[in-house]
């Protein structure tokens, strides 16, 4: 019993030292190319623009609905072409009586290194579900703290979608892999939790997602003994995916419900809900017409499909 206890406040002490290490790598990265204030070049890309909502987010508590200063002279709807889920998190944590005492540029890099910084508990769940080894799980852990790619993202400042979204998809990843293995609802109630946040958080989710299924089906097709746990998976996710399609801002104004991740889902989910009651021809044909009615015929924008196509043309 002392051993145990003694077992697990040494792995929770060696966690700590590591996830400190990791914020530490960080900082010491950011240091030799650091910035003087919020309008210091260089910021990459969208990181810019995150910062600017931010930091409008911490002096005025909300985003305008368009903004003039981004896109002149018709403006760019924020909220329906945007997901900001990660820029009101920052700005109404710095609103707080403490951290507004921090510049908004110094605050989003501390913020940065925190929220990044988790994916290392994230490795360190799924290593142990995997593998069962206290010890490889934290090797895990120490690997990604202190692996280049995990670092660059990161630091200088670059705040980007995935700093908030990859822990969130990795404990997501964790929770269905527990569910697997322990048959445990909770896990995947909570697992569905995760993927409304992450589909708030980043619009790359479709394709984080679209990789997770395709897992999920060659696994129902591999494992007999997983079949049942995979359809409840794709069935409950294929209803967080419809909710998402009209309750987040921009799926709603993109015409979510007919991207591509969420028909296929859609498909799959009806092909198990019918299969149990109804022929296999007739289930096949219910689980692609539906799907490819709502694909073909529901108002969308299509933003993201660009993507799948280079990627079939890369195939070829």
């Amino acid at each position: 019993m002392v051993m145990n206890t003694l077992k697990k406040f040494l792995i929770i002490v060696l966690l700590f030292i590591i996830w400190c290490l990791s914020i530490y790598f960080r900082y010491k990265i950011f240091s030799i190319r650091d910035r003087k204030d919020e309008f210091s070049p260089i910021y990459i890309t969208e990181a810019a623009i995150h910062l600017r909502y931010a930091s409008m987010i911490s002096k005025y508590g909300k985003l305008p609905l368009i903004d003039y200063n981004a896109e002149y002279p018709h403006g760019y709807k924020i909220h329906s072409r945007s997901d900001t889920f990660q820029e009101y998190i920052v700005g109404y944590l710095h609103r707080l009586p403490f951290f507004n005492k921090i510049p908004i540029h110094r605050f989003i890099e501390y913020t940065s290194w925190f929220f990044s910084s988790l994916c290392g508990f994230a490795a360190y769940f799924l290593s142990y579900l995997v593998t069962g080894s206290v010890w490889i799980s934290l090797v895990s852990f120490l690997s990604y703290a202190v692996s280049v790619a995990s670092l660059l993202r990161t630091v200088n400042g670059m705040f980007i979608r995935e700093i908030l979204a990859l822990p969130l998809i990795f404990f997501h990843l964790g929770l269905l892999v527990f569910y697997l293995k322990k048959n445990s609802l909770k896990s995947l109630f909570a697992s569905l939790l995760f993927t409304i946040v992450i589909i708030f958080s980043w619009q790359m989710w479709r394709f984080i997602w679209l990789i997770t299924l395709g897992f999920l089906v060659f696994e129902w097709i591999k494992n007999n003994n997983l079949r049942h746990k995979i359809e409840n998976i794709i069935i409950f996710h294929s209803i967080a995916l419809v909710l998402a399609s009209f309750i987040v801002p921009y799926l709603r104004s993109q015409g979510g419900l007919a991207e591509i991740p969420v028909c296929i889902t859609i498909g799959f989910a009806l092909l198990f809900l019918l299969k149990k009651r109804f022929s296999l021809l007739l289930s096949v044909t219910v689980a692609l017409v539906i799907p490819g009615m709502i694909f073909l015929f529901f108002p969308t924008t299509r933003e993201h499909n660009y993507i799948f196509l280079l990627l079939l043309q890369k195939i070829r």
